[in-house]
């Protein structure tokens, strides 16, 4: 999960008394509910809730920062599932999580956007028509295309970040999904041979802090860009 952009807590009490406090955002990941014993042994609901760790650890520092990260949480979740939390919190020391954590995150390493071809120079134009069946038939081979919506954040002014939603129907796990990311280009491929995606971005993103998370309930492999300071 990306970081969002740094600011300071007198930056932090401008924006949320602005008229726009959504003009600083906080990527996350919300997780589905699921049932869990508390430290009584009563049942209960968890949600799990993925952050940058760097924001995480400037929240533990700063009172104003883990509040503001709380009412994100809360706002999140109750406008998610349609639900109302109380605003009452207790925070565990002992222990991170309830239960097992969700698969939520796509982990990648990075590999060449392209690859090197052998070039033939030959100009016969057999070899050409036979060139661009070959190409055809690769792109096949490689599995159907997905449909794909990008959203930018905010949706005026200067971008800060490109959130792709990729619909994946007959994806049942995040392992085989290969995913590479870097300057204005996103490549996805599903295996065996099920999706294959190469799209242009709107803008240059910073591939390092790039995060993708893949929703198993839902089919949708959710992919977090910051924009790129050019």
């Amino acid at each position: 999960i990306p970081a969002p952009r740094d600011i300071s807590e007198d930056e932090l009490e401008k924006i949320v008394e602005s008229e726009d406090p959504s003009q600083f955002r906080v990527p996350m990941s919300l997780g589905e509910p699921h049932a869990e014993l508390d430290k009584g042994g009563n049942g209960c609901t968890v949600f799990d809730v993925v952050i940058n760790k760097q924001f995480y650890d400037k929240t533990q520092k700063s009172q104003a920062f883990d509040i503001f990260l709380l009412t994100l949480v809360f706002d999140g979740l109750e406008s998610k599932y349609d639900m109302v939390f109380s605003r009452e919190t207790v925070v565990l020391k002992n222990r991170k999580f309830f239960g097992k954590v969700a698969e939520q995150t796509i982990r990648t390493k990075s590999k060449p956007l392209i690859m090197e071809m052998e070039t033939n120079n030959n100009n016969d134009t057999s070899n050409e028509k036979q060139g661009k069946a070959s190409i055809t038939e690769v792109k096949k081979n490689r599995g159907e295309e997905p449909t794909i919506q990008i959203i930018r954040e905010p949706p005026e002014g200067k971008a800060d970040f490109l959130v792709a939603q990729i619909d994946l129907p007959q994806i049942k796990s995040a392992k085989t999904i290969d995913l590479d990311v870097g300057g204005d280009r996103l490549i996805m491929e599903a295996h065996p041979s099920i999706y294959y995606l190469s799209t242009k971005l709107p803008f240059r993103v910073n591939s390092t802090e790039t995060g993708a998370q893949f929703h198993r309930k839902t089919k949708v492999l959710t992919v977090t860009m910051p924009v790129a300071d050019d």
